[in-house]
């Protein structure tokens, strides 16, 4: 598995925590500026392409 993955899998589990952690509630402007708030940087873009991709 590359760093690439890995990064990415971390990123989409942090995603995941931070959905559950509010009630699923959160869209994705909400939880990329938890993941900021975090230390993690992720676009909008890329925080909703991976909110589709596990379809929350």
């Amino acid at each position: 598995m590359s760093d690439r993955d890995i990064k990415r899998l971390e990123l989409e589990s942090k995603i995941i925590e931070i959905y559950t952690e509010f009630d699923s509630v959160y869209g994705a402007p909400k939880i990329r500026r938890e993941l900021i708030k975090q230390g993690y940087y992720a676009s909008l873009k890329r925080v909703s392409v991976y909110m589709k991709r596990l379809e929350l």
